[in-house]
């Protein structure tokens, strides 16, 4: 069952059709389907990772892209930016702070001792 409804009828009462259902609508040759049903079990299957578009589909696709496409990401990476380090100015005034409290530390001793 879908998630989502896409506005569309076809497609969301297809949506609900298993992968070798819509396969089956697909390559049908005798098929007698209402119009559209057939390219909505296409864009359906595209979106499932299949790829059962028509020859000529595919053409206008390869020849339509001039825009490069973006790079592929595993899921399990991330785009990296460029950013600083988290708190990195605070460390070097942690560090200042920790000198001076033990100069201060050690005068107060020598003072007293």
């Amino acid at each position: 069952m879908a998630l989502f409804k896409s506005g569309d009828p076809i497609i969301d009462q297809y949506n609900n059709y298993s992968t070798e259902q819509l396969i089956q609508i697909v390559t049908d040759t005798k098929g007698n389907y209402l119009p559209g049903v057939v390219e909505a079990a296409r864009s359906i299957l595209l979106g499932r990772g299949y790829d059962y578009r028509t020859k000529e589909q595919k053409a206008t696709q390869n020849t339509a892209s001039a825009i490069p496409a973006l790079p592929r990401v595993r899921p399990d990476q991330s785009i990296k930016t460029n950013r600083p380090q988290i708190g990195s100015a605070i460390k070097g005034w942690y560090w200042i702070y920790l000198v001076f409290v033990l100069v201060r530390l050690v005068a107060c001793l020598m003072k007293h001792g």
